[in-house]
């Protein structure tokens, strides 16, 4: 099936949360996003970040949704695609204090933190 492109993502997935958000009873909420017209140096936002596909490979950032009450994880990486959170935090300069020396069992803490999730 063909789907029409608006923003970049594809209308049938955007179609179907707005048909189930529909059909809904009671309180119900409805979280949309968009895309920035341009991502860094100019080019097309066309893909996620790498940065935040790094994010969701480490378990970091689960990719879920949340139907009729029930807590879905849509993505589950496992074994070779799933990566150390520490290698995602190292690229980012907001970590760079847990990467100084003497703060090594931190990283194990982290880890564990994660996977527990």
């Amino acid at each position: 099936m063909r789907s029409r492109v608006r923003g970049g993502v594809p209308q049938r997935d955007l179609a179907l949360p707005a048909r189930l958000a529909g059909k809904a009873t009671g309180d119900s909420t409805s979280g949309g996003r968009s895309r920035p017209a341009r991502a860094a140096g100019g080019r097309p936002a066309t893909r996620p970040s790498p940065p935040a596909k790094e994010a969701v490979q480490s378990c970091y950032w689960p990719l879920y949704e949340v139907e009729n009450g029930k807590y879905k994880i849509n993505c589950k990486p496992k074994g070779d695609k799933k990566t150390p959170v520490a290698d995602w935090m190292k690229k980012q300069g907001r970590f760079a204090h847990l990467f100084k020396p003497g703060n090594e069992a931190l990283h194990e803490d982290i880890q564990a933190h994660i996977d527990r999730k």
